[in-house]
């Protein structure tokens, strides 16, 4: 991959998780773009936390952490 290629990867990979986890952020005609603003809300509220890792074209790695009673 040429190194102005692989730039122009990272940046809209950049991008796309700059946004994710916004309010109304969607990347699904028919969703709503409130699916993590609420889970976020809901672990944050038990204490919690959450990790994203993604990979464009891999798949994306979804982490919960929550505090043992």
């Amino acid at each position: 991959m040429r190194k102005e290629k692989l730039l122009k990867y990272l940046k809209k990979l950049t991008d796309l998780l700059e946004k994710i986890g916004k309010a109304f952020y969607k990347t699904k005609e028919n969703g709503t773009g409130l699916g993590l603003i609420i889970t976020y809300k809901i672990i944050e509220e038990h204490q919690g936390s959450i990790a994203i890792q993604s990979s464009m074209g891999i798949g994306t790695k979804v982490e919960i952490f929550l505090p043992t009673a």
